[in-house]
């Protein structure tokens, strides 16, 4: 590669590293020089080393509160002031902003500034809170998860039931609500979110608080590259900021909780920031983002102060960030019930035989799937040749089997197919072909599909491999070939006939033609007395090319005489005209000689 050409790279890269520091306020947890970006541990290290802290599992989970907050309202905003005394014996104002949830399954979101675009691992399209909670009408918006420096989301997304992206095998902390109405806190398996079953989710980075007590210190240990508390980690940790978390309390209340700052200037390390998160009640809770994409929006309003710098640096604007937490009215998942239930206080009341949070599932027990399969634990299994929730749909071309499941075998060029047979999977022959994919013709006295027919035609015709039908040898009539056409015909008289035809009723007349004993023999019609009589020109049979060269010696004739008129009647003509020709020199005194 071109030396220069990597000199203007590195330069460019540090020009813009430098005038980022001075517009934003970054908090990463990793170092974006380092190649790998992101957590390091797998979720086995992360088990083992939970079990070694004295933990069961490594998540925790509560039942989500059914109770409004209020009677007409499922949340409420507070605004705080606390103060904080440090290790150095200094004094802290610390401001921010907590909002409390209920029944969260209905009222809390995962949301992306455009549905699942999350999904490009590689570049993310990002928007402000602000601009996000306007368009998905939240009454209340946090920003939500990391983004890499190249904008695509960090971790674990799931968006009202929408898996936008999962992440690798390394581990951070997930917030999440399931389908079922729990929220789980904690290091959660990617093949099992994967799997479904959860309705929202998202990655932080350190879970801060669990079972009402910091996790911080063990959470910097299982998150991090280093047993020691040394490198990008603990600084992350160390560093005051601007923080944002998710969590809940011991009612199943979700909890958000902004506090005010800038990196390296105001707000708390993520030691404090777990305190103060204890102390306003919180059970479990993970950090999301924080420093400059801290941002909190009531009613459409930024309500905290973002620690970006504007165009003009003495303005402060709200970060562009790839996912926020959405909260609004109670809605169902999907909104519309799957078009086949209705919605009430954000519960979808389905339509028979459906079934499911949103819908969206058979059941098979009330449907019976058509007939056509076996119902399994709420699940249609459908018998060979069916496909479908209902075990309705006839398989697609070149695939066959239980489900639909299977594809056909690949017949190249020169096969007579007709179709992929979808219960097993055979291909059907064109007629007169047989045999794996249908390139061989049909066997000597066999025609039709699959060539199972048996033809039909005496051994004086040949049949044919598609229709049956059969092609005469010379001499031969009828649909199986087995009439003689030098057969005789022989017909029976009547009364009448008989004494009309007296004179040619002979027996066995013998016309000989030439001396090789060559004849046309007529028969006698006296043989069966049940057929009418035989006139003159049906018992003498005269061959087709005798009556040819009649009609041809005909036409030579006619057009001989033709001619010959032609020219006689020329001839006159012209010595008529020579005489008269004579007769007008005479007249001029002209000697016709000369």
């Amino acid at each position: 590669m071109d030396v220069g050409y990597i000199l203007i790279v590195a330069v460019l890269t540090a020009f813009c590293a430098v005038v980022r520091g001075f517009s934003d306020d970054l908090l990463t947890p990793y170092d974006h020089q380092s190649r790998v970006v992101g957590p390091w541990r797998s979720l086995r290290e992360i088990r083992s080393a939970v079990q070694d802290l004295g933990f069961n599992d490594t998540f925790e989970e509560i039942a989500v509160s059914t109770t409004s907050l209020k009677s007409d309202q499922d949340y409420e905003v507070n605004r705080f002031i606390d103060s904080l005394w440090r290790e150095d014996g200094s004094r802290a104002d610390i401001l921010g902003h907590i909002t409390m949830v209920s029944r969260a399954n209905s009222t809390v979101s995962v949301t992306n500034p455009y549905p699942n675009s999350c999904s490009n691992k590689y570049w993310t399209y990002r928007s402000t809170v602000q601009n996000t909670a306007t368009h998905r009408h939240c009454a209340v918006a946090m920003n939500a998860g990391f983004f890499r420096g190249s904008g695509s989301c960090l971790g674990v997304v799931v968006s009202d039931r929408t898996l936008s992206q999962v992440g690798d095998n390394k581990q951070n902390p997930v917030f999440a609500i399931t389908d079922d109405g729990y929220i789980r806190i904690g290091y959660i398996n990617a093949d099992e979110i994967k799997e479904g079953g959860y309705r929202q989710a998202v990655s932080g980075v350190v879970w801060l608080v669990r079972n009402g007590s910091s996790f911080v210190n063990d959470s910097s240990v299982l998150e991090s590259a280093e047993h020691e508390e040394t490198g990008t980690m603990k600084q992350f940790i160390d560093v005051v900021s601007a923080r944002t978390a998710i969590g809940h309390d011991a009612k199943g209340n979700v909890l958000l909780v902004h506090i005010e700052g800038q990196t390296n200037k105001r707000g708390v390390n993520l030691h404090e920031f777990a305190d103060i998160l204890i102390s306003h009640g919180l059970v479990n809770a993970i950090n999301l983002d924080g420093g400059g994409s801290a941002t909190t929006v009531i009613n459409d309003v930024v309500a905290s102060y973002p620690s970006d710098h504007c165009g003009n640096p003495i303005y402060r604007c709200g970060r562009k960030v790839s996912s926020i937490i959405c909260v609004h009215e109670v809605q169902c998942y999907p909104s519309d019930c799957s078009k086949r239930g209705v919605c009430t206080a954000g519960v979808c009341h389905c339509e028979a035989p459906y079934t499911g949070y949103g819908c969206e599932m058979l059941d098979c027990s009330l449907a019976h799937c058509s007939g056509q399969g076996t119902c399994n634990k709420g699940v249609c299994a459908c018998d060979a040749g069916w496909t479908g929730t209902h075990c309705n749909i006839t398989c697609a071309d070149r695939t066959y089997g239980p489900d639909c499941s299977k594809t056909c075998d690949f017949c190249y060029w020169g096969s007579h197919t007709t179709h992929c047979d979808r219960f097993n999977g055979t291909w059907l022959c064109q007629d007169g072909f047989q045999g794996h994919c249908c390139k061989t013709p049909c066997d000597k006295g066999w025609y039709g599909a699959e060539c199972k027919h048996p033809c039909n035609c005496s051994s004086h015709g040949s049949c044919s491999p598609t229709s049956g039908a059969c092609s005469c040898e010379a001499g031969w009539l009828g649909s199986d070939c087995s009439q003689n056409v030098t057969t005789p015909l022989t017909t029976t008289p009547t009364t009448a006939s008989i004494a009309s035809n007296a004179s040619i009723s002979t027996a066995n007349v013998s016309i000989s033609q030439n001396s090789s004993n060559s004849s046309i023999t007529t028969v006698s019609n006296e043989t069966d007395p049940t057929q009418p009589p035989l006139t003159l020109w049906a018992s003498v049979r005269i061959p087709i090319w005798t009556i040819a060269c009649g009609f041809l010696l005909v036409a030579v004739l006619i057009v001989g005489i033709t001619y010959w008129r032609c020219v006689k009647r020329r001839g006159i003509t012209k010595h008529s005209l020579v005489e008269e020709g004579q007769q007008l020199l005479v007249m001029d005194g002209v000697d016709p000689d000369s």
